[in-house]
């Protein structure tokens, strides 16, 4: 292994300590979120059960108790519950890495995928233009503080600004913004977009979407 990265560009070695320290990073977070729910005191199994039971019951079905023994063994076998806890794990990591991310707890009986395909696309509409604009935003500043290069009191105060903002978690800097242009200024919402609205082409939705797309 010695021998073989010494062939390597300095670039090469850097992308490859990178793509081990963010693989490692990955899968410890990833076992960290696995572990944890399954150490707290609460059951899955059955906090489902009880959720299916509360439906039923609402739509005005009683549910026996053998009914009740039937969802237990159910929900336990789709969830793997009634497996050991080291094969649970070992299940987890081969579902994961074909894509399958088992059914939802907070949302069942959708499953994890369908959750992120229906909420995906939200997210993308907020990433991919808030990234480009903040390339293109912060490409033109550093281009001009670094062609000007006077010295003034003015760069040096614009450059503390910019690494004092690169340095601000995004969510605390995220909060500060809804706190003065949402709470104070009133400006926009303060809070998230309104499931009322159906989604379609007219100016009515597009105008509730780009309200709450703003400061989301």
């Amino acid at each position: 292994m010695g021998k073989g990265m010494a062939y390597l560009s300095p670039f090469m070695k850097h992308a490859l300590y990178k793509a081990l320290y963010y693989a490692l990073t990955w899968f410890v977070a990833v076992s960290f979120a696995w572990f944890i729910p399954r150490l707290l005191p609460y059951n899955a199994v059955e906090i489902t059960v009880a959720s299916m039971e509360r439906s039923l019951t609402a739509s005005g079905s009683m549910v026996s108790p053998q009914q009740y023994k039937e969802m237990v063994s159910y929900i336990e076998g789709l969830f793997g519950a009634n497996e050991p806890l080291w094969l649970q794990y070992v299940n987890f990591w081969k579902d994961l890495l074909h894509g399958n991310f088992g059914p939802s707890i907070a949302f069942f009986p959708a499953t994890v995928n369908q959750v992120i395909a229906r909420s995906l696309p939200y997210d993308l509409v907020l990433i991919i233009p808030s990234t480009v604009v903040a390339w293109v935003i912060g490409n033109l500043l550093g281009a001009q503080v670094g062609y000007r290069k006077t010295g003034t009191l003015t760069d040096r105060a614009s450059m503390v600004a910019f690494v004092a903002l690169n340095n601000i978690p995004f969510f605390v800097l995220g909060l500060i913004l809804i706190m003065v242009f949402a709470v104070e200024l009133h400006w926009v919402p303060a809070t998230g977009y309104t499931y009322s609205a159906i989604p379609r082409l007219s100016w009515t939705y597009t105008g509730i979407f780009l309200k709450y797309w703003i400061m989301p």
